[in-house]
């Protein structure tokens, strides 16, 4: 996670939440940027890394540090974390210095190569949440907050990026039509990265649920869900689905929180 700790994270503060930055409430909570770190950590460094991401986690908490981040350990074996951000502006400031000046010298630098010599690789980019493609139920259900998140990635070329986004329209129109109780969030890369992509997920209590909620919804939508995703799919260079668990632990918000960004 370069952000902790290259020239202590000028980069630090993308789009936090729900990848998977999700608000049941209100839209007017959504931040206007998010910025993605992503971590490549292989199996074996898995405990390493997160002993140096939580040495500044807790860093932050005994600080009572002015920023917050939320962390997803992936399926694939990627550590994600998002950062709220209203503008770009907010990537010039170093909310790190001064608190970093206040920990023991020796165990900033151990936390720093425990992250550093875990990694394979790391990257970070800025991406813009789309309120306006995302999907809310009209009738709401009960929410309960949750831990577990359905991603899907959909990597693109820019001649293609007008067709996909009037494709997401026509996704979020069959679910209203279809009334699904069941909310999903949509993000744009807006700046950085490899390659383009939208991000699609939904957020669930558990595992549990989201097997639950899956059959019922395909049941719901048959062949039409189907058929679009297969044209969305085909407009696209790649689509990466996996699944994310929030970790609490290595999140800070000032205060616990779950999934929700």
């Amino acid at each position: 996670m370069k952000w902790y700790i290259s020239t202590w994270l000028v980069l630090a503060m993308l789009i936090s939440a729900p990848v998977f930055a999700q608000n049941d409430d209100a839209d007017s909570d959504v931040p206007k940027y998010v910025m993605f770190i992503e971590d490549h950590v292989p199996a074996d460094k898995v405990k390493t890394y997160e002993s140096g991401i939580s040495y500044f986690r807790n860093g932050a908490k005994s600080h009572n540090a002015d920023m917050r981040w939320s962390c997803y350990q992936l399926s694939d074996g990627r550590f994600v974390y998002t950062v709220p951000m209203d503008s770009y502006a907010e990537l010039d400031e170093d909310p790190w210095a001064d608190m970093v000046k206040k920990m023991d010298s020796m165990e900033v630098s151990k936390a720093r190569t425990q992250i550093l010599g875990s990694l394979t690789n790391s990257s970070e980019y800025m991406v813009k949440p789309m309120a306006e493609l995302s999907y809310r139920p009209a009738v709401k259900a009960p929410q309960t907050r949750g831990t577990y998140v359905d991603v899907h990635y959909f990597f693109y070329t820019p001649e293609n990026g007008r067709t996909l986004k009037g494709l997401f329209g026509e996704m979020k129109e069959l679910w209203e039509a279809k009334g699904i109780d069941q909310a999903y969030g949509v993000d744009k890369t807006d700046f950085g990265g490899d390659r383009p992509h939208w991000i699609v997920y939904s957020v669930y209590k558990d595992e549990a649920e989201f097997q639950r909620k899956s059959k019922e919804m395909e049941a719901q939508m048959g062949d039409e869900f189907t058929q679009l995703h297969e044209k969305i799919a085909s407009h696209c260079t790649e689509v990466v689905d996996v699944t994310a668990i929030y970790r609490p632990d290595l999140s800070y918000h000032g205060e616990e929180v779950t999934a929700d960004r």
